[in-house]
């Protein structure tokens, strides 16, 4: 399955081709007539993910080890979606630059449609433990669009070096969802 395709005004930016094209071969990705083809596996490796589809080029940009042409291919995906990039000079990025983070998605039971869908994802520190995603459930079943008791959370990816790195796969999770439903997780309005 090939996934989403970029569309034309995203691949036609020569800056977010080149760096498609340097950062992405390496993950097995090539440019073609269309837009990307990325070789990426269909079923997700990382925990929570397991069984799920990452789709074309989101999966083949959360599969990208965050070297300094791999952050900027990311970044430039991100802002092609209208999901803004966390600030690497900010004073949190700076105090927590060695910091462990984890990266979790709180999922829900749309009332209309009964439907499981994606209320938002979110970071804690390492040391803080399962407390925060745990804290947010409540937030999440108040909500007026949600069955009541229906939202639980799962870890996407642990022991990340870093709050900016922690951001920018929190921003890169959230651009790929929206690149597949149009709008932004229920949870988030900015997606940071």
């Amino acid at each position: 399955m090939s996934g989403f395709q970029p569309t034309r005004s995203v691949v036609s930016s020569g800056r977010y081709r080149q760096r498609q094209q340097g950062a992405l071969t390496r993950c097995g990705a090539s440019s073609s007539a269309f837009g990307l083809s990325i070789g990426v596996p269909s079923v997700g490796t990382s925990p929570g993910l397991a069984g799920k589809r990452w789709g074309g080029i989101g999966g083949a940009v959360v599969g990208v080890t965050l070297s300094a042409v791999g952050v900027e291919a990311m970044k430039d995906y991100v802002r092609a979606h209208r999901v803004p990039w966390p600030n690497a000079d900010s004073t949190t990025a700076r105090k927590h630059r060695k910091t462990a983070y984890n990266l979790y998605q709180i999922w829900m039971t749309r009332k209309k449609t009964g439907n499981k869908d994606l209320f938002k994802y979110g970071i804690t520190r390492l040391a803080l433990g399962k407390g925060r995603p745990q804290s947010q459930i409540g937030t999440c079943n108040r909500n007026a669009a949600v069955v009541k008791d229906s939202c639980h959370w799962r870890w996407v990816r642990v022991h990340i070096a870093g709050w900016y790195r922690a951001r920018g796969w929190e921003a890169t999770y959230c651009a790929r969802y929206v690149a597949r439903k149009n709008h932004r997780p229920l949870g988030m309005k900015r997606c940071v």
